[in-house]
Order: C-alpha cells, then structure tokens, then sequence
C-alpha cells in the first residue's frame, strides 16, 4: 500500500484548483450517476485520487491523516455546503458542524437533509 502524506495529497490537490471536477470523472472512470440517480459519493473520489490515495484509504499508519472533503473547507475552497440524499449521515454531519464552526452557508437540497438540518441546529 502506497503512503500518502497529508502534505503530498495537498501538494498533488494544488494542480487541481479550478479545474471541473465533474470533467475529470471520465479520467478516473468513475460515474456521478448510478442507475439513473446521482452518486453522492463521486466528488469524494475523484478528490481521492487527485491526492494519489487509494480509494477508502484515510489513515495512514504513521497517524498522518487526510481528509480530502475537510481540507477543502479548510483551505477556504469550499463557499457554501450543499446537501443531497434523504437524511444527513454521519459524515455529512461532521462537514455541517465543520461549515457551522466556519460559518460557511449550509444549503438542505432535499427535504430529507432540511428536515435533519433543523434537528441539528436544535441540538446546538
């Protein structure tokens, strides 16, 4: 298994700012639309490749750590956070609390996410 430090992803990142990540699912063979429906996952991928990890690959043994979506925050890539699918997972809820922390506009797409997003900021 290759190793992947979190300074090479961002440096392997960098060739990538404002380039069309959607152009580049064909590169990677990876499809945004499964069985007529949108892949929510296809962004995370091509993110992971872009770094050079392998997919599903998020910890490296030394305890270097990537996470590609979180960086993308981070580095101040990331605007506005939409979201898609019929709940929020656990995932999509660590990126709202990480875009709430930020104050970074949170968009529910669905009235599933809507729906879970009011649950979240009753939480808080």
């Amino acid at each position: 298994m290759k190793i992947v430090t979190r300074a090479t992803a961002i440096k392997n990142l960098k060739k990538y700012i404002g380039k069309d990540l959607a152009e580049l699912t064909v590169q990677f063979g990876i499809n945004p639309f499964l069985n007529g429906k949108q892949n929510k996952g296809w962004k995370g991928l091509v993110l992971e490749r872009l770094a050079g990890l392998q997919t599903n690959v998020s910890k490296a043994p030394n305890g270097l750590t990537i996470e590609a979506n979180h960086e993308c925050f981070h580095r101040r890539y990331v605007d506005e956070l939409w979201l898609f699918g019929d709940r929020i997972s656990a995932g999509m809820e660590k990126e709202v609390l990480l875009a709430q922390e930020m104050n970074i506009p949170i968009v529910p797409k669905t009235e599933g996410t809507k729906r879970d997003l009011e649950r979240l900021e009753l939480k808080s």
